[in-house]
């Protein structure tokens, strides 16, 4: 701030000095100080009070101080209209209000909407007394002349004011059904009938006679009572057909069977074969039975088949099996000559084995032979073989210091009861001793049922081959 020559400050006319924020004192503008107190621009101290006038015309923007009289006032003046007048606590949104009652101060909701747009909707019935756009309602309209003024119409129906229907514009979709009458065909002349006699879809004909009964196939003057054409049809007239055959009855000496009744009724010749039960399958049985082959045991002559004499030189090739042999007569059951051995173990194992089907030995006196065979290897090891009929060792070797040999076992079973049986059995070695024959009579097999047959070897030492079952075979003793 500036000083003068007595110390003093210089502050300019107007001006008020002040520290405005932070900083030294200044000059501050009117502004600047209004700012500061927080006082608007030309704000009275004390404003006028609202005159009477302008309080109760409620116009004025001026402000002014306004006393609980001149309140009092302008409530006053705002109710001294025509009278109080009351709505309902909420209303639909744009609807129009209409007077409940007829007091003129209560209002109700309305049912009409008047959208921003001007549209309104919600309008049920609409009385009018007097025109719309120069149309008086009650009697331009009632009297059907003036709904449509001079309106071109295109399409089907044309024109403004006399309507013209195109050509072929009423289609079938366009007439009910049910609604054309007969009235409405073109006339056709007596003794005509509606239909069409011309080749191909096309147009109604009005036909004659002569042309229905040529699309019916009936000759003129046809009478179902006409022997000569009904004769002449294949058929019989009423009159020539018996009483019971109309009801299907044979005459009273005759009866028809409930088979010839069924047979009579078949539908088709399928079925009438299923009733004869013939040619179910529908095999076509017209052509004759031929005898295919060149053995002659079975010929055909006509419709006959003759069994002949079979001839084993000619019509037999090969051997015959041995279950087509009579049981008087020796079967072989079993031939084996697929080798088994022991391993190198020294625990029993099974080498040939047959297994005899229950009821072989049928009879008493029926028997079986069997016979086991091989070789020893070319050592010192001891060497056991064993023979089981049904479980039961019927033969035990013993332990054989047996080196490089042949042996062979055999044996004769009989049946001597459905559950008991005797044995004769032998066995040797090639290079070795002969075991003398021995007979048994204390074997117990079930013969009904099956029996194991088989042979064992079991070595002393563990060695592969020690003992080989080379063969083996069963055979069927018929008793005499």
């Amino acid at each position: 701030m500036p000083v003068d020559g007595d110390g003093n400050l210089e502050v300019a006319a107007s001006t008020i000095v002040a520290r405005l924020a932070s900083g030294d004192l200044k000059d501050a503008s009117i502004a600047e100080i209004l700012t500061l107190l927080n006082v608007s621009a030309g704000a009275e101290v004390n404003p006028d009070v609202v005159p009477q006038l302008e309080a109760e015309a409620g116009t004025a923007t001026t402000e002014r101080i306004w006393t609980a009289q001149r309140v009092k006032q302008a409530i006053d003046a705002l109710a001294s209209g025509a009278g109080d007048v009351s709505g309902p606590a909420s209303s639909t949104d744009n609807a129009l209000a209409r007077f409940d009652l007829a007091t003129g101060k209560l209002l109700q909701n309305g049912v009409v909407i008047a959208d921003d747009s001007g549209n309104l909707s919600g309008i049920g019935n609409i009385t009018l007394s007097g025109t719309v756009d120069g149309i008086d309602i009650a009697t331009d309209v009632a009297a059907n002349t003036a709904k449509v003024t001079n309106a071109t119409h295109t399409g089907d129906v044309t024109g403004s004011e006399a309507l013209t229907i195109a050509a072929n514009a009423v289609t079938t979709s366009k007439i009910l059904d049910s609604n054309v009458t007969l009235a409405k065909l073109a006339d056709i002349a007596t003794n005509r009938i509606i239909g069409r006699d011309t080749a191909g879809t096309g147009v109604p004909e009005s036909l004659t006679a002569p042309a229905v009964r040529s699309i019916i196939n009936v000759e003129n003057g046809a009478d179902v009572t006409d022997t000569a054409n009904v004769t002449a049809a294949g058929a019989l007239m009423d009159s020539e057909v018996d009483a019971d055959i109309k009801t299907l009855s044979l005459p009273a000496s005759t009866t028809i069977s409930t088979f010839g009744a069924s047979l009579v009724d078949d539908a088709n010749a399928a079925a009438a074969r299923t009733t004869l039960d013939v040619d179910q399958a529908g095999t076509d049985n017209s052509t004759d039975v031929t005898l295919a082959g060149t053995p002659d045991y079975i010929t055909l002559s006509g419709q006959v088949l003759t069994r002949n004499q079979i001839d084993l030189t000619a019509d037999v090739t090969g051997l015959l099996p041995t279950d087509n042999i009579a049981d008087e007569l020796i079967k072989v059951l079993n031939n084996t000559s697929t080798q088994a051995a022991t391993t190198a173990v020294t625990t029993e194992e099974d080498l040939l084995s047959y297994t005899l089907p229950g009821g072989t030995l049928a009879n008493t006196g029926d028997a079986v032979r069997i016979k086991w065979w091989g070789v020893t290897a070319n050592n010192t090891n001891n060497k056991t073989l064993r023979f089981y009929w049904d479980g039961t060792a019927i033969y035990d070797s013993g332990a054989l210091p047996a080196q490089a040999s042949q042996w062979l076992y055999e044996c004769i079973i009989h049946r001597t009861g459905a559950a008991t049986q005797d044995i004769m059995q032998w066995f040797g070695f090639y290079n070795g001793a002969v075991i003398t024959p021995n007979f048994s009579p204390s074997l117990a097999a079930t013969l009904s049922g099956d029996v194991i047959i088989k042979c064992t070897g079991q070595n002393a030492v563990a060695s592969a081959n020690d003992m080989i079952n080379h063969g083996m075979s069963v055979e069927y003793l018929p008793a005499a």
